[in-house]
């Protein structure tokens, strides 16, 4: 079971439909869940962090419990996710100018997350804040012609970080992303990898 956080992203439901389709049971809960609640679930694997309207940088952004950050299953935060796990692990995030739309992708680094994935991709971006630095114990996986930190990834604590929509049509490879994150990355809690 792959569990969805929900920060209001209107395509959180196609994250959901597309973890289906794969065979791969998940259900979406509002952001603010409790770590208990998620632990309790039978054969928790992963947590996905959803995208969303707000800024973590205001003063009313919308936060997580941080026992989600101790369960011991991966993490895949996109977009607003990715923003909150790199604040939330003293990284640095600015708003820039609004950015939506394609992009092309360059992958720098190998990863599971990007495992039989071309080099270069176009992904739909649709975000005002980016990440500038990442957190210690994080490396830079890939990035586009506007967004030098478009993807990273932290293996230690198996956490794995979007800056584009992997859920949207137009990203072009977002369901094999989605794939290689339920299938290769994530683990059950009650299975030793």
């Amino acid at each position: 079971m792959i569990a969805i956080l929900d920060f209001g992203e209107p395509n959180t439901k196609e994250i959901a439909d597309a973890l289906e389709k794969m065979g791969e049971p998940n259900k979406i809960f509002p952001f603010g869940v409790d770590a208990g609640k998620l632990l309790a679930m039978n054969g928790l694997k992963g947590a996905i962090l959803s995208g969303g309207p707000k800024s973590v940088l205001e003063e009313d952004a919308q936060r997580i419990d941080q026992g989600i950050y101790r369960m011991g299953v991966p993490i895949l935060g996109i977009c607003y996710g990715m923003q909150l796990v790199v604040q939330d692990f003293s990284g640095t995030v600015q708003k820039k100018a609004k950015e939506e739309g394609r992009h092309p992708l360059t992958v720098l680094k190998p990863s599971p997350l990007f495992e039989g994935l071309p080099k270069t991709q176009s992904v739909y971006m649709n975000h005002q804040d980016v990440a500038t630095q990442l957190p210690k114990g994080y490396e830079l996986l890939a990035k586009t012609d506007k967004c030098p930190i478009a993807a990273a990834e932290n293996k230690k604590d198996g956490h794995y970080l979007i800056q584009f929509h992997a859920e949207r049509p137009e990203t072009d490879f977002g369901r094999q992303l989605l794939k290689n994150f339920a299938k290769i990355i994530c683990r059950p809690l009650n299975k030793k990898p």
